[in-house]
């Protein structure tokens, strides 16, 4: 006990943010099988509990069913069952603290840095969807890539059903349906639940990462976009290990969610195609912030007084 004490002292100091999750023993704090099925069981319960809310008021209130207000609830609805409840939950079974699962006040500097990063990344992920757009028209079959296209059109319209006409009287709903509820409901369940499980019992956490964004990456129907999201979720999984505060990559995602928002209302303020050297100072950029916002997290160490 007394060397895991001592570890743990060293850790803080060179500013690793979850001691707790890289332990001397690659078996000491892992995480018991059984709290993976607990999750999965919650996960389905509350997705079975979200598809019959759906259809009871499909058929109590059928006019409602194309409208933009029912879009907004469905989707409200649907992300705050599949993600939000799961990862509390979880966090209740557990005996969790909310400050132990990350909900503490972030420094002023590190949530700002993570605010520009987020804007920053735009140019690449852009980049990558046309990069990736091109990739599967080249590699895939006529037939599959149209296919893949109608896919594509049909979430589209499932996003402009939630806009609406995109009037300024639907902006506060279509905000918190389409960014505030999934940046804190899914960096929630994928960060704050599933990675944190994963990373515990392991040295190193890039495996965990690397896994959690598959998954966050399949879970979004958005195949012009899968590299981008898969990157976005690598930052924000390491953006979490760095800080071990939720509310890091919940600004980064909530920014990236807003930043997509732009053009409904603003048509025009963002480039149809940025030109290639914002691609290259758009990495650079983010890697400057995304190395600020990591030193700006680190614990500082005290020192005596007398020094």
């Amino acid at each position: 006990m007394a060397k895991i004490y001592i570890w743990a002292q060293k850790a803080a100091l060179r500013g690793d943010p979850f001691p707790s999750m890289r332990p001397i023993s690659p078996s000491a704090n892992a995480p018991d099988p059984q709290a993976w099925f607990r999750l999965l069981g919650i996960t389905l319960l509350c997705t079975l509990v979200a598809m019959g809310v759906q259809a009871v008021i499909g058929r109590v209130f059928p006019a409602w069913t194309d409208t933009a207000a029912m879009a907004r609830f469905t989707a409200g609805w649907f992300t705050v069952l599949l993600f939000g409840a799961p990862g509390v939950l979880c966090g209740l079974l557990s005996k969790e603290t909310a400050a132990e699962v990350g909900f503490r006040r972030p420094p002023g500097k590190a949530l700002a840095g993570i605010v520009v990063a987020a804007l920053a990344l735009q140019p690449v992920l852009q980049g990558l969807s046309r990069l990736w757009g091109g990739l599967l028209s080249a590699v895939l079959s006529e037939e599959a890539f149209a296919r893949l296209l109608e896919v594509q059109s049909a979430r589209e319209a499932s996003i402009a059903r939630i806009v609406g006409e995109g009037g300024w009287g639907g902006l506060p709903a279509v905000v918190l349906v389409l960014a505030v509820l999934p940046a804190l409901c899914e960096e929630l369940f994928f960060r704050g639940t599933i990675q944190r499980m994963a990373c515990r019992g392991r040295r190193r956490a890039a495996g965990a990462i690397l896994g959690v964004s598959l998954l966050f990456a399949a879970v979004h129907p958005d195949a012009m976009n899968i590299p981008g999201i898969f990157l976005c979720s690598v930052l924000l999984g390491y953006s979490y290990l760095w800080s071990g505060i939720l509310w890091i990559p919940a600004g980064f995602h909530l920014t990236s969610n807003l930043a997509n928002l732009l053009p409904v209302y603003l048509p025009g303020i963002v480039p149809a195609v940025f030109p290639g050297w914002s691609i290259a100072a758009s990495l650079v950029l983010t890697a400057v912030v995304l190395r600020v916002v990591a030193k700006s997290c680190r614990p500082k160490e005290k020192r005596h007084p007398a020094q």
